[in-house]
């Protein structure tokens, strides 16, 4: 989540979708036999791939602890262990890359280049984990302001030079034949505001290793992660798209703020 605002920023950049530039440049002649699929109609720009970067993440998620498991139960070597890790990691992510190639959502560029900026801000974290547990509410909160201030600047950066912000979402509403499959949650404007709201929460439930060390009641806490989780979901079918950008983005930003702070420090208190 930490690499979310660079992520959300360069998405506002013109990086083309395969199925966009296949249109745009009219690379093949026979348009009527490109099929297209509900993520085929992202309107989001395609660099860097977002499916890329939070499946890197998932993975090293994953195959983390199984991986030490692994080595506690059979006494595998490190090195024999960390060979394994690595052709998992290239098996996995060369089948989510074939997939998004598959349904002309993405590149073969852009999904490595997102599942290398997912591996690099990993690596950074791990590296430096401890200094940003140790981090107090208010320095990560400052933190988080001025990572917001990033895409800000990007977006008026972009009008002043006469580049439209919007252009993917236009550019989705111009090639998707099936208006059912374009959302709004897959704008580069509301994942700003998500990721806003995700990390504000996560700052706001600083210092975060006092969270940590109450994970050994993970079993206490899973009913109500899952009731948790139930009214989020709710909450975001009831998100009000008709209401204008402002209140739209606004209402996912204290979403999705809630739920992290509800996550990191509502439930920990509830259950000691």
């Amino acid at each position: 989540m930490s690499f979310s605002f660079f992520v959300s920023t360069y998405r506002c950049c013109p990086e083309y979708r395969p199925y966009w530039w296949l249109k745009e440049f009219k690379a093949v002649h026979h348009f009527d036999d490109l099929q297209q699929y509900p993520s085929t109609c992202e309107t989001s720009a395609g660099f860097p791939s977002a499916h890329s970067t939070v499946f890197t993440v998932f993975v090293h998620l994953f195959l983390g602890p199984s991986m030490s498991y692994i080595s506690h139960q059979f006494k595998m070597d490190q090195r024999c262990l960390k060979l394994i890790s690595s052709f998992l990691w290239i098996v996995f992510s060369s089948l989510m890359w074939l997939s998004r190639m598959y349904l002309l959502a993405e590149f073969l560029h852009q999904c490595i280049l997102g599942s290398l900026i997912a591996f690099l801000f990993l690596h950074f974290f791990n590296r430096h984990s401890s200094f940003f547990y140790a981090l107090n509410r208010r320095r990560l909160v400052t933190g988080v302001l001025c990572c917001s201030s990033i895409p800000v600047t990007a977006y008026f950066s972009m009008l002043s030079m006469h580049v439209d912000p919007h252009w993917s979402v236009r550019m989705a509403f111009k090639w998707c034949q099936e208006p059912s499959y374009l959302f709004h949650e897959t704008s580069p404007v509301f994942s700003l505001g998500r990721d806003f709201g995700y990390l504000m929460g996560v700052a706001l439930s600083a210092p975060l290793f006092k969270r940590h060390e109450c994970s050994n009641s993970r079993i206490k806490r899973l009913p109500l992660m899952i009731s948790v989780e139930i009214i989020n979901y709710w909450a975001r079918l009831e998100t009000p798209k008709t209401k204008g950008r402002f209140i739209f983005v606004a209402y996912e930003c204290l979403r999705n703020l809630l739920h992290s702070f509800t996550l990191l420090t509502i439930l920990p208190k509830l259950i000691t």
